[in-house]
């Protein structure tokens, strides 16, 4: 979310810039957006509050419960620990 309605919801729209670097003030993070586009322009988003509220209403997958499920990595030379185990 870029639009006026950003500046309303604490600058929601530049959420993984934040994540990314949590020092820099949110009064600052489309600049740092614009300076690294090749890392931010191809991010998944939504563009529409609407829609995601009632995918959060109506879809099973989303919800406050539901988590991306990503392939197991390695974390310092060991295998990540699958789910289950």
């Amino acid at each position: 979310f870029f639009w006026p309605l950003n500046f309303f919801v604490y600058n929601v729209g530049y959420h993984n810039e934040h994540h990314d670097f949590p020092r820099v003030p949110g009064s600052r993070l489309a600049k740092l957006k614009a300076i690294a586009p090749e890392f931010y322009d191809n991010l998944h988003c939504h563009t529409s509050w609407s829609m995601v509220l009632y995918r959060y209403i109506t879809d099973p997958n989303v919800g406050p419960f539901s988590r991306v499920v990503r392939k197991a990595a390695q974390r310092h030379g060991k295998p990540a620990i699958a789910k289950g185990e």
